[in-house]
């Protein structure tokens, strides 16, 4: 996953704290209660080291900071997640990205295969519909869309909320 700068990180926190303050559950409070803003490029039952660190590394670290737009909110209404869209991501990175996993990653998620990919930023999972209007209605007044400048990447085992960080940006 993609992770944001301090400015973009505390502001998806922000609407977080905002759909917690009118009753429901944001990332902040989903599962184990650890999550960070971010973006994932893959989601799989296990991600081991490999080859795959250079396209990563080739994607969105090699050169100057990569900025992306956060906004506008988005919904998957099948499990009841709301997000932020991500504009300004190489779709032609994550494809590349993709096709390097080979044997590193074990059964990917189709949602997060190239065809298939939405960028996004979540920000709350497990609403029923009217807490899917609900949290559109709450997050129609925070202050969207959000600057973001990726930070770093890092692997994140989604059962214990555990973070890998595998890169930094390496540019000033």
């Amino acid at each position: 996953m993609l992770l944001l700068d301090g400015d973009a990180d505390a502001a998806v926190r922000a609407c977080w704290r905002s759909l917690n303050d009118a009753g429901m559950p944001s990332l902040a409070t989903y599962t184990h209660g650890r999550h960070v803003p971010h973006i994932s490029l893959v989601v799989a039952e296990r991600v081991e080291d490999g080859g795959w660190l250079d396209q990563l590394r080739e994607g969105w670290f090699a050169g100057p900071p990569v900025s992306v737009q956060l906004g506008p909110v988005g919904t998957f209404p099948e499990g009841g997640w709301v997000y932020l869209g991500v504009d300004g991501l190489d779709r032609s990175a994550h494809r590349r990205l993709v096709v390097s996993l080979g044997d590193d990653a074990t059964d990917p998620w189709e949602h997060y295969l190239p065809e298939r990919w939405v960028p996004h930023c979540t920000l709350a999972g497990g609403l029923d519909a009217g807490q899917l209007d609900a949290a559109l209605e709450v997050l129609a007044e925070s202050g969207l869309p959000i600057a973001a400048t990726i930070d770093s990447a890092a692997v994140v085992d989604a059962e214990s909320g555990s973070i890998r960080r595998l890169l930094p940006v390496a540019h000033g």
